[in-house]
């Protein structure tokens, strides 16, 4: 709804501010929490020996 705010409406940077805080704010977290999973789950992966190639 921000793009099409900005793009239609003529929506300045305060109207769209809170909208860009919250997308950052989501990146900031969901970003380094995904890498924390995989990495997690690739050293399970690793540990038990699924990631071998068979065939």
């Amino acid at each position: 709804m921000a793009k099409r705010a900005a793009l239609l409406d003529g929506a300045g940077l305060g109207e769209l501010l809170p909208t860009i805080l919250l997308l950052l704010g989501v990146g900031i977290v969901l970003i380094p929490l995904g890498m924390i999973v995989f990495r997690k789950a690739e050293f399970y992966a690793k540990k038990k020996g699924k990631l071998k190639r068979s065939g």
